[in-house]
């Protein structure tokens, strides 16, 4: 096989997972904006999801796991930083 098909693949595969953290990122934006304008903790506010809700949220964060972790972690140093520059 020549390399560029293997070169091909990897990016496009390499684009694809870019595009799930960037998806997963959005998601949990959304999610942490909602949780904090209902005034809820962490525990209630997902006891009080709608089963459609809990089913959406559950198929979000577990079919692409590897990307979820990821925009996790991109999420929490973006929300370090911004912490860190709104203090000085």
């Amino acid at each position: 096989m020549e390399s560029w098909i293997i070169w091909t693949i990897v990016g496009c595969l390499g684009a694809a997972f870019a595009l799930m953290v960037f998806v997963q990122y959005q998601y949990i934006d959304e999610l942490r904006q909602k949780k904090h304008t209902s005034g809820k903790d962490q525990n209630t506010y997902y006891e009080k999801m709608s089963f459609e809700e809990e089913q959406l949220h559950y198929n979000q964060q577990g079919a692409f796991w590897p990307a979820a972790a990821v925009a996790a972690l991109i999420h929490r140093v973006v929300r370090l930083f911004r912490n860190n520059s709104t203090a000085a």
